[in-house]
């Protein structure tokens, strides 16, 4: 019997004994032993690391009853659909990919189930202030429009898992621009963007809003031709730089503190150079950038 402790649930509200809510799904890694890095944007801002957890993400958050609901009701089509994505990622990261075939299930039961991870990630009180999202889990057939449920989805092929809660983006290069208010979840081989207000800034995850729209019960073909893939090596939310473009940033920063006329520029040649990891060393910076660290096969 899984150890419980007391407190509120986030999913319904109500006070009880909680139990570990598991993230992700278990059966989409069956025969896989891996750890898992959730990086928490809060944490990393005040200096921390994130937290380490084995053979999965796992906290005390749910009741019994919306732990047990929520896997039932969706745990086996969300196991499904992230065997789906391995292989689809896989075939993806290949010079010459060959064709995988369409995703055929419950699309209802995968977006209720990513739901109700995001709420179990969110800050305390997230399901009071949007109700219609607590609903659109605990009840299995409701459903919810495209502009109801302004979901995303990508392909992340990082080991480093990301779980922002609810969270802000601005951006800086728009005086006037207006905050993109968002929770965002990735871990192999999916990360979703689960939009609250205001406008991406970023275009390239794919929409998959109208999973919310389908039935139940309701099967669907499901393609995603342009999923793009899109790393997620920091903490800070809708972050997909590549390792190179991070180290160039860092660079780019040090260069700009040293009142540099072209910073951008200089540190381009420089990463392009080799010279990097001089550059990193002479500032008692660390070129590996602990990019190992997340979803690993042991």
């Amino acid at each position: 019997m899984a150890q419980s402790v007391s407190g509120v649930c986030k999913l319904c509200g109500k006070h009880g004994s909680l139990t570990k809510e598991h993230i992700p799904a278990k059966g989409g890694y069956k025969g896989i032993n891996y750890r898992v890095q959730v990086l928490s944007g809060d944490k990393v801002l005040e200096g921390g690391r994130g937290d380490q957890y084995q053979n999965g993400f796992h906290a005390p958050v749910l009741c019994e009853d919306c732990n047990n609901n929520t896997g039932a009701w969706y745990g086996s089509e969300f196991a499904n659909w992230t065997k789906w994505g391995l292989k689809l990622l896989d075939e993806m990261r290949k010079p010459e990919p060959s064709l995988v075939p369409a995703y055929e299930g419950r699309p209802a039961r995968i977006a209720k189930q990513v739901v109700s991870t995001m709420i179990a990630s969110a800050q305390e009180g997230f399901a009071d202030h949007n109700p219609h999202l607590r609903d659109f889990v605990l009840d299995p057939y409701r459903t919810l429009s495209p502009d109801e449920l302004r979901l995303t989805t990508y392909l992340c092929p990082t080991r480093t898992g990301r779980s922002t809660g609810v969270a802000s983006v601005m951006n800086l290069m728009e005086e006037r621009s207006e905050p993109h208010v968002l929770i965002e979840f990735a871990l192999q081989p999916f990360g979703y963007v689960l939009t609250l207000g205001g406008e991406p800034f970023d275009s390239r995850p794919v929409s998959i809003a109208w999973f919310g729209s389908c039935g139940y019960d309701e099967r669907r073909m499901v393609d995603l031709p342009h999923i793009p893939i899109l790393p997620t090596h920091e903490a800070l939310p809708c972050d997909y730089r590549t390792q190179y473009e991070i180290r160039r940033d860092v660079i780019v920063n040090i260069l700009t503190e040293q009142e540099h006329p072209t910073p951008h520029e200089e540190a381009v040649q420089i990463m392009q150079s080799g010279k990097g990891p001089e550059v990193f060393a002479a500032h008692g910076e660390d070129w590996s950038l602990d990019f190992s660290t997340g979803l690993v096969s042991e």
